[in-house]
């Protein structure tokens, strides 16, 4: 898996390609939160649209049970959006980091035009937008006051 990460207006962008396995999707996200804190982002946008094959679900549930622990650190206080395709991204990783107190919300796109199409996720406190085609915009709105930012 090779990961690219940009940082731009408080934002943490992660972008994987390749190929998927356990341990390099668990440094993969350590890598993420290092970089979070070590930039001051309180948001990340992880876009594993470019990634291919899946783990199982059990190790979902541990990269999930880990990196939440690791988010735990007192620097660390993000919302986490997930853009991905099945099978590589369920939503499953994002239940169990949810369950553990970590927001983060996952967008599954579901056709070959992924990046042309628009995806929401939300749950009681958060609405979040991403949009695809030419540039990515990211809006994430928190109660009732949205914040819309163009990357």
């Amino acid at each position: 898996m090779d990961l690219t990460l940009e940082s731009r207006n408080g934002l943490l962008l992660a972008y994987v390609t390749g190929r998927v396995s356990f341990s390099e999707a668990l440094e993969c996200w350590k890598k993420i939160c290092d970089a979070a804190a070590e930039k001051g982002c309180g948001e990340i946008l992880f876009d594993a649209l470019g990634a291919e094959g899946d783990i199982s679900e059990l190790e979902k549930y541990e990269v999930s049970k880990i990196i939440v622990e690791y988010f735990g650190q007192p620097s660390m206080s993000s919302t986490v959006a997930v853009v991905g395709k099945r099978p590589t991204i369920t939503g499953f990783g994002a239940l169990v980091a949810s369950n553990r107190g970590l927001t983060i919300f996952t967008v599954l796109r579901t056709s070959s035009s992924a990046r042309l199409a628009n995806g929401i996720a939300f749950n009681r406190r958060y609405v979040v937008r991403v949009r695809f085609g030419g540039t990515l915009i990211l809006q994430i709105s928190r109660y009732n006051t949205p914040r819309s930012e163009l990357y």
